[in-house]
């Protein structure tokens, strides 16, 4: 696994997802009550942003059509048998790493 270096993690406030370019395309970070967690940006009906989407505790909700995603895991809590990809998150030394 190849880690990437996303941000620091004073710049990753909770309830402010971040999007961060990663080997040609898009990863969303949020940070929760309960972590800092890391998903494709896109959503798999449309291509919507998830990052512009409304975070509500630990899932995400499409801004386009209202597909909800479970940061843990990537599933779709209204759409059976949809879901995106999660990656590792890791703080060290104030910063933010990625594994892609």
């Amino acid at each position: 696994m190849k880690w990437l270096e996303a941000c620091k993690a004073s710049e990753l406030a909770a309830g402010q997802p971040r999007c961060v370019e990663a080997e040609g395309g898009r990863i969303a970070l949020f940070r929760t009550a309960t972590g800092v967690y890391a998903i494709d940006d896109f959503c798999p009906h449309r291509s919507g942003p998830l990052h512009q989407g409304w975070l509500t505790g630990d899932t995400v909700a499409c801004p386009w059509h209202q597909w909800v995603f479970r940061l843990e895991d990537g599933h779709c809590t209204n759409i059976p048998g949809q879901k995106v990809r999660t990656f590792p998150v890791e703080e060290r030394d104030g910063t933010l790493w990625i594994g892609v």
